[in-house]
């Protein structure tokens, strides 16, 4: 019997493990991109704003 609930502990700490492993992935992998896209969208919006080119940019 007390075997029986150790090895019910072990699976259930293992179901965690994994499932705390596939949401950090999760949640890592959707950030990826953000940045980069981010990056892109600010790019995009200087080149057609009024003060693309400001003295204060220096290329």
């Amino acid at each position: 019997m007390e075997e029986e609930n150790d090895n019910k502990i072990w699976i259930i700490t293992a179901v965690v493990v994994i499932a705390l492993a596939g949401t950090l992935f999760m949640v890592r992998s959707g950030e990826h991109g953000k940045y980069e896209s981010s990056a892109k969208a600010i790019g995009e919006s200087k080149d057609f704003s009024a003060y693309k080119n400001s003295p204060l940019d220096k290329k």
